[in-house]
């Protein structure tokens, strides 16, 4: 029959209660565990025959005159019910306690003197025992121990409601709550402790990738919490974080998921094992990984214990450069202690003292003695303050002052004095450096060793007080492949940005666009009075050509990103596409509404007349540009641009990953949106292909762009769908997306203005006064070819300042055209006069005086300008005369109602016939249809 041991932990009440009921409720509490403790180990006793007395005897000491000063202590010598043994830790607390009582100058008429228990690593007889030692004269000054955790953590729960400070070597990493235990002091660094040197080590080799397995169980769960805060806080991944209790078969299986290299265990050594076993099977081991072991209390061979499934070969091979983290037990440095001699000396004292027969040895008896003399530098350096301190009786009176023999359990002004003292102590123990930080943690060295052909090698030190790393030369890190392991792939990011050479040549190339505009913008400008340019509608040619120069600035805009630009935003994906959008309403918008005029100027079937001004024209234009104005600021406030790094393709070489992204400018709805304004600049071109169709036929020097406008549009669209199918295909390379958006940009507005400009260029070139232009229009007339629907009633459709410029040309066209023909007629009539008298030649004779021949000839000749519209004409030179003299619009007029008749239809009278056919008409309709004339 066993009982099972209590463990019961006291909170803090102070809040509520006050301290001496909180005393009597502590005693109470320890007594009913002291009953119970002691029942028991009465039944252990009986049970397990135990040869080692639950109990020691206090440490003997020779007997002087002295004062002795109590410690209460109490290790794990015996273990029953399991846990770790520490006995061997006695024989160095003993070497301790007499070096102390026997080094001049330290605690003078003092001698220390240890009440030492074993508490069997069990929470409830640490109770019991503590309760014993406040119970029980004298009266303990401070507490040594436990060296096992669970036994000192009762013990440090409840030391301070008796003001009683408490030294020990647990590792806990639960003790470390410094609130919920006051007045605990740690002389080894903790569990916790061992957490930084592996932070240390992540930097020094750049790991920026980890998983952690850990135990279930709350003990090593609260050092994995402390791990994670630390790395988490210096920016270090924690991939993976799991649990395990026996195989990690899926734990392993996630960190080869993850691709996780650096691996961080915490746990008991037989649950290690497994997991380095279960790491073998799934082949996470070897070169790829670096194993780290939070292991302060693990044997060297701790991993050649065959409990697992695979063999000792297997965890010989998986184990193979291994780092794990240590204590210092014993100092490495070999620097002269405070007892006077080496760790060699102290080990060999240690290995010589009496008692180490009966309790063996132990490596953790290295923190044992230090332990003692840090309760006894503690108490001597407190006895100056302490002794400024006054008893007085009760009615006040001074008696004297305090010495460290007048502790009591409630005087807390000297406990403070023990507690202030100790956080400074300061010296070198056998277990190296010693001295406090502010949270009564112990400063030290840890020691870092890699497993190195199976056995432990000591690779490098941390400090504590540095926080640093001090690496061992002459031993340095071993790993199977040629150097440290990644903590993954080592991943780099490529941004993907136009070629600096590319983009400086579209600029030059844009540059130029831009000039040769502001070149066209200047001659049309300076020569916008000559009859050429004129005719064409220089206000409208400047809007183009804004429109052009707009078009070449959208591709510097294009070719801007962060990189170039450091201020780089949504803001410009928002300019871009506005620039684009804008330049091509400006430039097409007015090329089509000159069209648009002459359009109506040609097709009008009614009489009334139009006035269709630049001013007009130019209001369609601006209308355009509104409703492109209108979309674009609802697109830009209700679902903006947004300028996003997208990720685009990874490429994995070995251990290397680069991933290659570049900047996009992406909104919610963007294949909506670019689909408004393709449909409006759809409509637009169809518009403009419907003008241009319908004015074919207008053929008038300088007025009429239906021919230049078929071109543009058809070299627009075809640029646009071949670059649109390109963009498509290289829409992840940002190099070759602006290599041929800025070319089609460029090549289509050049070759635009070029074809709407370079002919007026050349004519002014060639005619710099608009004088030939006249003269040619003089000998060649204005020319309209082809039957257009209403052609007859055009004249009526001419706005004010075109429609004179036309009638002006038909009129001279006119004078000039029936002064050539004279001359034929001339020319005709003396042939006629030598012709034979024939029957077709109604109107030739032989002689030249012959009446017939002039009658006809003066007939015909009047027939003519009588059709022009002259009336009372005599002879050639009064129609000459009449000609020069009525040129005003309502002569002009009537000239052209007439010329319908005589051109149009050619009805004349049959005498009149050979005149006109020798004027270059003719009477056969199959051979000559457009000069057909009708008798």
């Amino acid at each position: 029959m066993k009982l099972v041991g209590v463990r019961l932990q006291l909170t803090s009440c102070k809040q509520s209660l006050s301290s001496p009921t909180m005393v009597i409720i502590h005693n109470l509490v320890l007594l009913l565990l002291h009953f119970l403790c002691v029942c028991k180990n009465i039944i252990a006793d009986v049970n397990a025959n135990s040869t080692v007395s639950t109990a020691t005897a206090d440490v003997e000491y020779n007997q002087t005159d002295e004062i002795e000063l109590a410690i209460a202590g109490l290790m794990p010598i015996s273990t029953p019910n399991g846990g770790w043994n520490a006995a061997g830790v006695v024989p160095a607390i003993e070497m301790a306690i007499s070096d102390v009582n026997n080094r001049t100058g330290l605690l003078e008429g003092y001698r220390l003197r240890l009440y030492l228990e074993d508490d069997h690593c069990d929470p409830g007889m640490a109770t019991n025992i503590l309760y014993k030692h406040l119970t029980a004269e004298p009266t303990k000054l401070m507490i040594l121990g436990s060296g096992c955790s669970i036994a000192s953590v009762p013990v440090a729960n409840s030391a301070h409601y008796y003001n009683l400070l408490q030294a020990s070597f647990s590792t806990s990493g639960e003790l470390s709550e410094k609130g919920r235990f006051p007045m605990f002091f740690r002389v080894v660094q903790s569990d916790l402790g061992l957490n930084p040197p592996y932070l240390a080590l992540l930097r020094h080799f750049e790991w920026k990738r980890v998983a952690v397995l850990y135990h279930d169980t709350l003990f090593f769960a609260k050092g994995k919490d402390n791990l994670l805060d630390i790395l988490r806080k210096d920016g270090v991944d924690v991939v993976v974080s799991e649990s395990f209790n026996d195989y990690p078969v899926h734990q392993i299986e996630s960190i080869k998921k993850n691709d996780v290299r650096i691996i961080i265990v915490m746990g008991y050594e037989d649950k290690t094992r497994r997991a380095f076993c279960e790491g073998y099977k799934q082949g996470v081991y070897g070169a790829k990984y670096a194993w780290h072991i939070v292991s302060g209390w693990y044997e060297e061979d701790w991993y050649t214990i065959n409990d697992t499934v695979c063999s000792p070969a297997q965890m010989t091979e998986a184990v193979e450069g291994t780092i794990s983290t240590f204590q210092m037990l014993l100092d490495v440095t070999n620097t002269t202690t405070i007892a006077g001699s080496d760790v060699d000396t102290y080990y060999e004292r240690y290995l010589d003292w009496p008692s180490t027969e009966v309790y063996g040895t132990n490596e953790w008896a290295t923190p044992a003695y230090d332990s003692v003399w840090v309760v006894a530098l503690a108490l001597n350096n407190s006895r100056e303050e302490i002794e400024k301190q006054e008893i007085l009786d009760e009615n006040g009176t001074f008696i004297r002052y305090k010495r460290l023999e007048d502790f009591s359990y409630t005087d807390e002004d000297m406990s403070r004095a023990f507690k202030e003292a100790m956080l400074n102590v300061k010296f070198h123990g056998v277990t190296g450096p010693f001295q406090f930080n502010s949270d009564r943690e112990r400063q030290g060295i840890v020691l870092v060793h890699q497993t190195q052909g199976g056995r432990r090698a000591l690779v490098a030190l941390y400090q504590d007080a540095t926080a640093s790393l001090e690496f061992n030369e002459a031993i340095p890190f071993q790993w199977k492949g040629d150097g440290p392991p990644v903590d993954g792939l080592t991943w780099y990011v490529r941004d993907l940005t136009i070629i600096p050479a590319l983009f400086y040549v579209a600029c030059a190339m844009a540059s130029i666009g831009l000039l040769l505009a502001v070149v066209f913008l200047v001659i049309n400008i300076v020569f916008r009075e000559h009859g050429y340019i004129r005719m064409s509608s220089p206000r409208l040619n400047n809007m183009i050509i804004l429109g052009a120069m707009t078009a070449y600035l959208s591709v510097i805009f294009f070719g801007l990103d962060s990189k170039t630009v450091p201020g780089y935003n949504s803001i410009f994906c928002s300019v871009d596409t506005g620039i684009l959008v804008i330049s091509f309403t400006l430039g097409f918008g007015a090329m089509f509404a000159k069209t648009w005029r002459v359009y109506k100027i040609f097709t009008n079937k009614i009489h009334k007349r139009q006035a269709l001004h630049d001013t007009h024209l130019m209001g369609f234009v601006g209308l355009l540009l509104l409703i492109d104005a209108v979309i674009l600021a609802t697109w830009q406030v209700f679902d903006p641009w947004v300028m996003e790094v997208k990720n685009l393709t990874t490429e994995i070489t070995g251990d290397v990953a680069v991933v290659y992204r570049m900047e996009t400018c992406e909104c919610n709805y963007t294949f909506y949106w670019l689909g408004a304004i393709y449909a409006i600049k759809g409509l637009l071109l169809l518009f403009g292909c419907f003008l241009a169709y319908e004015t074919r036929n207008v053929c008038v020097d300088g007025l009429n762009d239906s021919k230049q406008i078929c071109v543009s549009v058809y070299n627009i669209v075809v640029l646009c769908v071949l670059g649109l199918t390109v963009n498509l295909a290289v829409q992840n390379n940002p190099t070759l997306t602006f290599g041929f958006t800025s070319s089609i940009i460029i090549l289509s507005t050049t070759f635009t203005i070029c074809l709407l400009f370079v002919p007026k260029v050349k004519v002014i070139i060639a005619d710099p006064s608009g004088e030939e232009l006249k003269r040619k229009r003089l000998r060649e007339g204005l020319s309209v070819k082809g039957s257009m629907d209403g052609m007859r009633k055009h004249d009526s459709d001419l706005s004010v300042d075109t429609s004179t410029e036309i009638l002006t040309a038909k009129v001279a066209d006119l004078k000039w055209k029936l002064t050539e023909k004279d001359d034929e007629i001339k020319k005709l009539n003396d042939k006629m006069k030598s012709a034979e008298n024939t029957p077709e030649n109604v109107a030739v004779h032989s002689s030249g005086n012959d009446p017939t021949l002039n009658a006809n000839k003066e007939f015909c000749s009047k027939e003519v300008y009588a059709n022009l519209g002259y009336s009372d004409v005599k002879n050639m030179a009064d129609a000459e005369t009449q000609v020069e003299q009525n040129k005003s619009p309502k002569t002009a007029n009537k000239l052209s109602k007439n010329l319908e008749q005589i051109v149009k239809h050619r009805k004349i009278p049959e005498k009149c016939k050979l005149v006109f056919i020798n004027l270059g008409y003719s009477d056969d309709e199959d051979k000559d249809p457009d000069n057909v004339i009708y008798v």
